[in-house]
């Protein structure tokens, strides 16, 4: 709401200066003058009564020169002749001086820059621009020795359209510094500078085609200039709201203690503050209304390897958060901002090497003594091992209730298999007799032969269920995982391997680990075969060992077949689940996972679909006995 009545506020002036240009042309010209010399005095009152607690060299910088642009402005709208304050001075004097105005003023914003972390340059600042002033004025009012820059009925000369290029150039650079030195002024008002400098140019350009007061381009340009001033109003105003995170606090306690103390008093608080705020082994952050860093205290310097003098004015989402999560945590701000509760909030930040950080926030809205939101205090907890330590506890407790699971389902299948095992012997003894007994041209000859058969591969899956359901005992030792991948090519047999290609690539400097021998020959032989019947027709086959850093070695299978689609991919490792063609028992993969995580180690699964083959990855922990 505020917002909409400035509008109308500068729409009501600019309408009665319009007015003003149609009834009186010279009290529009005074009176847009004048205005521009107020809006400049305001400035320097800014800037100079915040001078104690501004962080921003550039700023201070700006305040005093304006004070002097200001005065140089103001005998500029003196020496109009219709005024008659000045005598003896003519229309050729009075756009001498606003030349002079406009140079003192691009130059200021470019010395500005130069200075921008130096807050007592002013000590300097003020006797320079002082003999700058009056040199330029006593070549103007009394030497007469600045060059002509208006011919009456001719119009601009050409050294004032050429100096007009010039300033026009100025004006440029000094947008061009302050765009690459907007770290140190903020988001919003680096806008409201770079706004002042663009309205500046565009008055000049109208200044160019000037012939007469009367000329409506020189109109626009003084009302054009009028709103230069405004905007550098509202940039300077803007940056005093932004402290140094020590004057931030400096501030806060003398708030909160009687006017009455004395000033030693309050630096002694101050300092035991900035104690307290670097000794903490939290993060203590405060952000801007635009989140921009104001100020974080020695712990986030020490975590996050940036010191606040290099991110002071940036972006708090671009510079430290992951750029995921960046649109909801914004979310989250501007629900603080609000005055809504965001306490509890967990999100990551990029530390100045890489690292990401989980922290746990815990936000304050930051207000004046009108109850205005200027800030956001933000107090962080590094909570990325407790997170950590928490998520290997669930995967721990999810592959301990796999394993029970497991251990259940083997328990199930001995049992079953044990029931089922007496009767379907009998049913196989029985078709066997009546097989000898039943002559070879006999019509039941052939029905019998299929019971013989496909009772003895229900034999062979009862078989499979008992050694399921019978583990054999683990036995621990140091072993070579490159002498066992060659031992189980050995036992699979070069017959079994001719119509592929097979690729070996061991590691040769892997140390001996603690395995059951037994229990990894099985585990590679499954998978082996496994990769084998997904090439019918021949294909490759990569066998691989490896570290994968000091704490892991793997060993992987990798093949060129049919591969594993993705809604099987997540179910390969559950007891009787089975994609063969020729019905398996489907307890192959789901043995080799309760091996692995017997040996405390993992099997990882690649592949890109359906056609495009697979690579099991196992990994052991790199330990001996």
């Amino acid at each position: 709401m505020k917002k909409w009545i400035k509008l109308l506020f500068y729409l009501a002036i600019t309408a009665f200066l319009f007015s003003l240009f149609r009834n009186n042309l010279l009290l529009f010209h005074a009176s847009t003058g004048f205005l521009s010399v107020v809006i400049a005095a305001g400035i320097f009152m800014i800037t100079w009564h915040s001078r104690k607690i501004l962080n921003n060299g550039f700023i201070i910088f700006l305040g005093v020169g304006y004070l002097f642009i200001g005065i140089v402005d103001f005998l500029q709208i003196l020496s109009y002749p219709e005024i008659g304050v000045l005598y003896s001075i003519d229309m050729n004097t009075t756009i001498q001086l606003w030349t002079a105005g406009r140079y003192l003023e691009a130059g200021t914003f470019i010395a500005g820059i130069f200075f921008v972390n130096k807050n007592n340059i002013y000590y300097y600042q003020m006797p320079v621009y002082a003999l700058v002033t009056f040199l330029l004025l006593f070549s103007i009012i009394h030497l007469g020795i600045f060059p002509a820059c208006y011919i009456a009925g001719a119009g601009a000369t050409m050294f004032k359209l050429v100096n007009n290029g010039i300033i026009i150039l100025l004006f440029m650079i000094a947008g061009y510094l302050i765009y690459i030195n907007r770290s140190t002024m903020g988001g919003k008002a680096m806008i409201l500078l770079e706004c002042a400098i663009a309205a500046s140019i565009i008055s000049e350009l109208m200044f160019v085609r000037y012939t007469h007061i009367a000329y409506m381009f020189h109109t626009c340009g003084h009302l054009v200039k009028l709103t230069s001033y405004y905007f550098l109003y509202l940039a300077i105003s803007n940056v005093r709201q932004k402290f140094s995170g020590e004057d931030l606090y400096l501030s806060l306690i003398m708030k909160n203690m009687e006017t009455s103390r004395k000033k030693e008093e309050i630096l002694k608080q101050k300092e035991f503050t900035d104690n307290i705020l670097n000794t903490a082994q939290t993060i203590v952050l405060v952000l801007d209304i635009d989140a921009s860093i104001v100020y974080f205290n020695r712990y986030m310097q020490d975590i996050s390897g940036y010191r606040l003098e290099d991110v002071r004015g940036c972006d708090w989402f671009s510079t430290f958060l992951p750029q995921e999560e960046a649109g909801i945590i914004k979310k989250v701000f501007r629900e603080t901002v609000r005055d809504m509760d965001t306490r509890g909030t967990v999100n990551s930040i990029i530390t100045r090497s890489g690292r990401k950080l989980d922290i746990e926030w815990y936000n304050k809205t930051l207000k004046d003594d009108r109850g205005n939101v200027y800030g956001v205090l933000s107090i962080g907890y590094d909570v990325t091992e407790k997170l950590k330590n928490e998520k290997e506890r669930r995967d721990y407790e999810k592959k301990l209730a796999y394993l029970e699971k497991l251990s259940s389902l083997g328990k199930l299948a001995g049992g079953v298999a044990h029931e089922i095992n007496n009767p379907l012997t009998s049913i196989l003894s029985t078709a066997e007799l009546l097989e000898d007994e039943i002559g070879e041209d006999s019509r039941i000859k052939q029905d019998i032969e299929q019971i013989i058969s496909e009772s003895k591969r229900i034999k062979d899956i009862v078989k499979s269920f008992l050694g399921y359901a019978r583990s054999r005992e683990y036995i621990f030792r140091d072993a070579d995982i490159n002498d066992i991948v060659e031992d189980v090519l050995s036992v699979i047999g070069r017959g079994k391997l001719d119509k592929y290609e097979v690729v070996k690539d061991y590691s040769r400097d892997l140390e001996k680990i603690s395995i059951s021998k037994f229990h990894m020959e099985e585990v590679l032989i499954n998978m082996i075969s496994n990769a084998l019947e997904s090439m019918e027709d021949g294909g490759k086959l990569t066998l691989s060992t490896g570290r994968k850093d000091a704490e892991w070695v793997y060993i992987s299978i990798r093949d060129t077949g049919v591969g594993i689609g993705k809604k099987d991919i997540d179910k390969i490792f559950e007891p009787y689940y089975t994609t063969k063609k020729v019905m398996g028992t489907g307890l192959g993969l789901s043995t080799c996972a309760v091996i692995i995580a017997r040996h405390e180690g993992t099997i990882e699964v690649k592949c890109e679909g359906e056609g495009k083959g697979a690579e099991f990855i196992i990994y052991l922990p790199n330990k001996r006995s």
